[in-house]
């Protein structure tokens, strides 16, 4: 367990994380609920470590890349400068990723562009638990 200074936190296996997604979406919780809101607490978590800055945020063809779009979209809205990266195309990320990308009104540009020399916060949300 981690504790941060109101929460403890766990770190799950791919098969924990795949059965409370199960959970939720057997509760009633739609699956792009639960996208926005793990995206959502990813970038309040990474607003309150850093400082505003170029954020590149690197999404990939599953739901992971989902979650990325939402963070991205988060980050810009507290004013941090984003771009975003596509390992893979659009049109072929998985509903709840594809209604994400969709809502983001920036450019996405393909992984190959990504330039790791620039300066910012990479943000890693190419592949997740659904991974194999």
């Amino acid at each position: 367990m981690v504790s941060d200074d109101r929460t403890e936190l766990a770190l799950l296996t791919p098969a924990q994380c795949a059965e409370a997604d199960r959970l939720a979406i057997e509760s009633g919780i739609a699956g792009i609920e639960l996208m926005e809101r793990a995206g959502q607490l990813c970038a309040h978590h990474i607003a309150r470590r850093f400082d505003p800055c170029r954020a590149h945020v690197l999404c990939g063809p599953g739901n992971n890349g989902g979650d990325g779009f939402v963070i991205a979209r988060a980050l810009r809205r507290r004013g941090w400068r984003v771009r975003v990266f596509l390992l893979g195309a659009k049109s072929k990320l998985p509903r709840d990723a594809a209604a994400t990308a969709k809502r983001w009104q920036g450019t996405i540009e393909p992984l190959g562009r990504f330039d790791a020399s620039r300066p910012g916060l990479i943000v890693d949300a190419l592949f997740g638990a659904g991974l194999s």
